[in-house]
């Protein structure tokens, strides 16, 4: 998994550089090196996650996330910080964070929430693949079987193809 931070600090992002190399949580592709985000950058790099610290100079961190997903980025990302206000926090859970890390920076933590978060990645992944499978299936399907059969028919096959539908929980799906 490769992982880009945006920090304004220097010893945030080594300290969060440390972390994650020496638990083998990620590689990082990037950071912004204590600059204000470079977004072209961030999109360059095409990270699976991204680490972005909510109070910066010239954008925040609310600011960076709404840019990356205008600009189709679809990167999960964590947002790191001291704030406590419930209402800030809430403002970058609305733009589009997974989760949010306090500062000052907690191994346990950071360890926690990026593996929570490349669970998440896995889970989406393996979902994708398997919706790529069944609209295989069903375009493998033979045509006399598609004509006027509604979805149900459809599952069935699929799940006849895959030596399902006799197992328990074949009709809850």
């Amino acid at each position: 998994m490769e992982i880009y931070i945006v920090e304004d600090d220097m010893s945030v992002i080594s300290v969060l550089q440390d972390i994650i190399e020496d638990n083998d949580l990620g590689i990082i592709c990037g950071t912004s090196e204590g600059q204000p985000a470079d977004v072209d950058d961030i999109l360059a790099k095409n990270p699976d996650m991204v680490l972005i610290d909510f109070l910066m100079p010239e954008k925040d961190g609310v600011q960076v996330m709404r840019e990356l997903r205008e600009r189709g980025c679809k990167a999960k990302c964590i947002m790191i910080s001291q704030v406590a206000a419930k209402e800030l926090i809430g403002k970058a859970y609305d733009a589009g964070i997974e989760f949010f890390i306090s500062k000052p920076i907690n191994i346990i933590e950071v360890k926690s929430v990026i593996r929570n978060v490349d669970e998440q990645i896995k889970n989406e992944k393996t979902l994708t693949n398997i919706k790529k499978m069944f609209m295989a299936e069903i375009a493998d399907m033979p045509k006399e079987k598609k004509k006027d059969e509604g979805y149900g028919r459809k599952v069935l096959y699929i799940l006849n193809r895959l030596g399902m539908s006799g197992e328990k929980g074949g009709d809850d799906i």
